[in-house]
């Protein structure tokens, strides 16, 4: 995930560990197996002082992720509300969080992708590339998937998979298959709704 002042968080979850990355432009630390790591300052910490830790660093980057977040939602009409909920949960309880609470009862899987060049235009890019903005969502119901990918000057791509392994480009179908969803989250309900409008354009 990134914004526009260059922050890179990352986050996972493997085998009930949770990871945090983060890196900004004068520090890199991490936090894996309840322990942070700070190797710039040759740091380390375990148990709740390394929890402890982990939130202050990310108390101090939440509100620039954050502002870059709405700021790109409210310029390019972007469903950030799911990510922005995740942002918020992550300082405030970074080692409790459950990724199935930002799911809903017929979504299974959400996926959201967002480029950087939404948040800074004047990256450096190779030789002759101009940076374009990429959306991309994709989701897996009971009723299949479906994926959007949405690129800056191109056509916008739907298709839908009932195995969620052979895809095709079928924008009816996956109306149809958003149509029949009835989210009860909020965060999920604008993801749905917003592809749904990509279906009609």
């Amino acid at each position: 995930m990134y914004n526009y002042k260059l922050i890179n968080l990352e986050t996972s979850l493997r085998n009930n560990t949770k990871i945090i990355k983060l890196q900004t432009s004068s520090s890199r630390v991490s936090f894996e197996n309840g322990r942070f790591f700070d190797p710039h300052n040759l740091i380390v910490k375990k148990g709740n002082e390394a929890e402890e830790s982990i939130k202050a660093e990310l108390k101090n980057i939440r509100e620039i992720i954050i502002d870059g977040l709405t700021k790109a939602s409210i310029e390019f009409d972007l469903p950030v509300s799911l990510i922005k909920r995740y942002v918020e949960d992550l300082v405030e309880k970074p080692t409790a969080i459950k990724p199935t609470s930002y799911l809903d009862f017929e979504v299974s899987e959400l996926e959201i992708e967002l480029n950087k060049i939404f948040f800074d235009r004047n990256l450096n890019m190779p030789g002759d590339v101009v940076p374009q903005r990429i959306l991309k969502l994709s989701i897996r119901t009971n009723k299949g998937c479906t994926k959007l990918k949405l690129k800056e000057k191109s056509n916008v791509t739907l298709e839908y998979a009932e195995d969620c392994e052979t895809w095709s480009e079928e924008s009816l179908k996956v109306l149809s298959v958003l149509s029949s969803l009835h989210p009860t989250i909020f965060e999920v309900k604008e993801i749905i709704d917003y592809l749904k409008k990509m279906c009609r354009v």
